[in-house]
């Protein structure tokens, strides 16, 4: 119990949220081909560098997205705040993807807000009493001229947008947001949806909530950490003078895997127009710790002792503790029990295997099972053959007697995995301080700290690293 104790002391500490995520954050053309876990993610991040990054940085008017992928943060920033949004991406496959579901964002924005427009002012026809005279127009010259005007159909069942009129606002002081802290679900004013009937309410008609041109420009490009200032006149160029590379600009990045992280912090540090810089991170495993330019350690405590972590370690800094009760479910347990048992198998039945050290590294891969395995036996035989093994050569009654001898195993592996769980914690704390320590070392940094941004539960990976440059802001 004290080592549980213990452990809980050293890892950063978490705030579930007590009412659930709602399934539907966003409105449907802000949140085109999200998941309910990226539209959780998409909409408190936005939330918080527009209510709090982008406040304290009033003249700041672009954002560089750090392996924007196919766009989603991107495109719902540059819509929700009017900045100029560059995403930065080094697979053309994701440019291109980000692209086209720019493209169908804004076809369903315009179709939604004509919709809207129609909506509204028919209703606003039904309040008037209009009084028929010789320089006024006939109702149905009215409707003439509605039509005229709009071509696009009303479409019945979702024909306007509808907003939040909560009157809440989050506090603007990223000062006061730089800590361990739960995000409140309070959703963006602009962007919000709600269960009420109210319609869009603006001075004009044609005025949608979120801005319906975007500002978001992908570009393909490779992030070399060596250059910053040759990657930012590059972006420029590529985005056709869109981001001007001697301007200031925030640097962000949703989930940026492994290195890019520390990446972004190093050229957030590097580059004196980099006013704001707010990275959630994530894919510890991929995380470099030899070579040049590493990404761990980076604070400078940590690089004088030849802190270490290795690839298992790190792998294990993925797991979450806040999914505990669900990963090691009765199911989950068993599948770990039965790839362990397969290693007794390939050791006892194809021993020359572990002769061969190198395809011991490459090619003994099993794989996720997408169709549901009830038995070991059954488990063994598709593993088997995906490691190109003579499953003959295994009588089942072996396995059998296998699965026997090690029944009593589970309560223990059970335990074992709840260990590793609590330290997965303290090791994913571990990395994520590492980074936050080498920002608080650098020079005309204004304030730098931690955010919790999302649901632990939905979202693992749900710390921001965020700082303010000094010069800049």
């Amino acid at each position: 119990m004290d080592f549980f104790c213990e452990a809980k002391k050293l890892r950063l500490p978490l705030t579930v949220d007590d009412i659930p995520v709602p399934q539907k954050t966003v409105p449907k053309m802000a949140s085109f081909a999200m998941s309910a876990k990226k539209s959780h993610e998409v909409k408190r991040f936005s939330q918080f560098v527009c209510d709090d990054v982008l406040k304290q940085c009033e003249h700041v008017q672009q954002v560089v997205d750090v392996g924007s992928g196919k766009g989603y943060l991107s495109e719902y920033l540059a819509r929700c705040s009017g900045v100029t949004v560059v995403g930065l991406d080094s697979q053309p496959m994701n440019t291109r993807g980000a692209l086209n579901r720019k493209q169908k964002v804004s076809k369903r924005w315009k179709k939604k807000a004509k919709a809207g427009v129609l909506k509204r002012s028919l209703a606003d026809l039904s309040r008037k009493d209009i009084s028929l005279t010789e320089d006024s127009l006939s109702i149905s010259d009215l409707f003439n001229e509605l039509s005229s005007t709009l071509s696009a159909p009303e479409d019945s069942s979702d024909s306007c947008l509808k907003v939040n009129t909560s009157n809440d606002v989050p506090d603007s002081s990223v000062s006061a947001r730089l800590k361990p802290v739960a995000v409140k679900t309070d959703v963006l004013q602009a962007v919000a949806v709600d269960d009420s009937n109210h319609y869009i309410e603006t001075d004009s008609l044609t005025e949608p909530l979120m801005n319906s041109a975007s500002s978001f420009v992908p570009i393909t490009i490779e992030i070399n950490p060596s250059d910053y200032n040759r990657l930012l006149t590059e972006a420029e160029q590529l985005s056709d003078g869109r981001f001007i590379s001697q301007e200031p600009f925030c640097i962000i990045g949703l989930h940026a895997c492994g290195d890019l992280t520390s990446t972004a912090l190093r050229m957030f540090s590097s580059l004196p127009t980099a006013a704001a810089v707010c990275v959630v991170g994530c894919c510890y495993h991929h995380i470099t710790e030899e070579g040049g330019t590493t990404g761990f350690p980076l604070c400078n405590y940590l690089r004088s002792i030849d802190a270490h972590l290795g690839r298992n370690t790190r792998m294990l800094a993925c797991q979450t503790l806040a999914r505990f009760t669900e990963t090691t479910s009765v199911e989950a347990i068993l599948k770990i029990h039965w790839r362990a048992m397969l290693q007794v198998v390939l050791s006892r039945h194809f021993s020359e295997l572990f002769n061969a050290v190198e395809r011991l590294k490459t090619d003994l891969v099993v794989g996720r099972m997408k169709k549901p395995v009830k038995t070991f036996q059954e488990y063994c035989a598709i593993a088997l053959q995906r490691l190109k093994l003579d499953v003959n050569r295994i009588n089942p009654s072996h396995l059998t007697s296998i699965e026997l001898e090690y029944l009593s195993r589970i309560t223990k592996l059970q335990q074992f995995i709840r260990v590793r769980a609590v330290l997965a914690a303290c090791i994913e704390s571990v990395i994520i301080l590492d980074r936050l320590l080498f920002l608080q070392e650098q020079h005309d940094i204004a304030t730098a700290g931690l955010v919790q941004l999302f649901d632990p539960v939905t979202s693992p990976r749900c710390y921001a690293i965020v700082a303010l440059s000094s010069h800049a802001c």
